[in-house]
């Protein structure tokens, strides 16, 4: 009995301190803040920085008339509107194949992803959308009755919609298209107002002459880590060996188009 009870507390002890360590890992930093803007670790909020490191598991929020913009060892840039929540579920880096691939969790407000190299997963409450080399933007909402629902818009490239409930099939969505979940579960092509876009970059732009904290001007960003396609690795030990596979083209699909309106309130 003492020797099978010894053994399970050493296994039990090599799980945690495997899980201290893949949470540990190093995912990318904060670029730029505006107002409230905080990161979330081990239960612990703390007011969000330039150059301030992100760490798996992280997640970052933004306050009333807040905004954020993230960037990832992935080469990915996440800006972050107001009353947003996103949390940097998972990553996995292949240094032989220079492939990755990264998830990350919006729990509520919305923001805009450039993806870079990596095979790119945006998790919220009731869809997953997919891309790589792809910028899109993406809320969660709330309709008339109070149900949460996600919106994804295209600007450039392509990405897979995918709707929680298993409800129909994925939704692709080329550049300048739009799809969302629907209220009885599934998905739909909906057209948008082009001026949703402009009103999102201007709300989020954070990058220059913003101030944080005590009003002292952001300090210059690092250069070398926004150079397009010199990402350094991740600082962690690889978690995943061979091939990412891309995303599986599917055959665009048919669904009837109607009117949205979407309340984004960037007050």
């Amino acid at each position: 009995m003492r020797k099978y009870g010894l053994t399970g507390f050493v296994c039990l002890l090599m799980v945690f301190a495997a899980t201290a360590s893949y949470a540990g890992t190093e995912a990318g930093q904060v670029l730029s803040v505006k107002k409230d803007v905080y990161v979330v670790r081990d239960n612990m909020k703390k007011d969000a920085k330039p150059k301030m490191k992100l760490m798996l598991k992280d997640a970052v929020e933004t306050g009333k008339r807040s905004r954020t913009k993230l960037f990832f060892s992935d080469d990915s840039i996440l800006s972050l509107g107001e009353k947003s929540r996103v949390e940097v579920e998972e990553y996995l880096y292949s240094p032989e194949k220079k492939r990755s691939k990264s998830i990350y969790r919006l729990l509520d407000g919305s923001l805009k992803v450039v993806v870079g190299r990596s095979d790119l997963e945006i998790h919220t409450p009731t869809a997953v959308a997919a891309a790589r080399g792809t910028v899109i933007y993406i809320g969660v909402d709330r309709d008339a009755d109070g149900n949460l629902f996600t919106w994804m818009i295209v600007t450039e490239g392509d990405a897979i919609l995918t709707d929680l409930t298993g409800i129909g099939e994925p939704l692709p969505l080329g550049a300048g298209e739009m799809g969302q979940t629907t209220e009885g579960g599934g998905l739909e092509k909906v057209p948008f107002d082009p001026a949703v876009i402009e009103q999102f970059e201007e709300a989020t732009i954070v990058i220059g002459d913003q101030v944080y904290d005590s009003g002292e001007p952001l300090p210059p960003l690092d250069e070398t880590l926004i150079e397009e396609g010199e990402g350094d690795p991740l600082e962690g030990d690889p978690v995943e060996e061979g091939d990412l596979p891309p995303i599986e083209e599917q055959e665009p699909a048919t669904t009837e188009t109607i009117p949205v309106t979407i309340d984004l309130d960037f007050q």
